[in-house]
């Protein structure tokens, strides 16, 4: 049996179709993200809909095999500085985690931007996997601060690259 090798490409959530799948990939990442840092169902992720996706003029790219979404990569300007690109999600599905997927599509980002673009990203301090990912990628911790919602509260990190 021969597998075929995921494809890259822009992903449109205006469609209603794509924002029902976008939809459900990203509530798998963010419920696996919420278990792993002990938080709840209230996780701000997860109660985003897909028809907020439809609306929210992000940019996506998307890794897919067979039109199954794999991996996806939401970007957007930082509301600090419009001149830099914020990766606003990069998500995996949890089976194909660890396998180059997240590298490609931030790879894909730099490449649509600019390889000397700058790129910020946000994540929760005790997200060590996703730290170590944009450490790696070459980004460099630039503020920490508590965010609060009505069921709980995160450590956040803003990195720079």
């Amino acid at each position: 049996m021969r597998i075929s090798a995921p494809e890259f490409l822009p992903l449109d959530p205006s469609e209603a179709d794509q924002a029902r799948r976008l939809h459900a990939l990203l509530q798998t990442f963010y419920r696996q993200e919420a278990e792993q840092l002990g938080l709840g169902a209230d996780y701000p992720p997860l109660l985003r809909t897909a028809h907020a996706l439809q609306g929210s003029g992000e940019c996506w790219i998307a890794a897919a095999e067979q039109g199954e979404l794999l991996a996806v990569l939401g970007f957007y300007p930082d509301e600090d500085d419009e001149a830099v690109t914020r990766i606003g999600a990069l998500v995996v599905r949890p089976d194909r985690q660890r396998q180059g997927l997240a590298t490609c599509l931030l790879h894909a980002l730099m490449a649509s931007v600019g390889g000397h673009a700058r790129l910020t990203v946000q994540t929760a301090q005790a997200n060590a996997a996703a730290l170590a990912f944009y450490r790696q990628a070459g980004f460099k911790e630039l503020r920490r601060w508590q965010e609060r919602w009505p069921g709980g509260q995160l450590g956040v990190v803003k990195l720079l690259r």
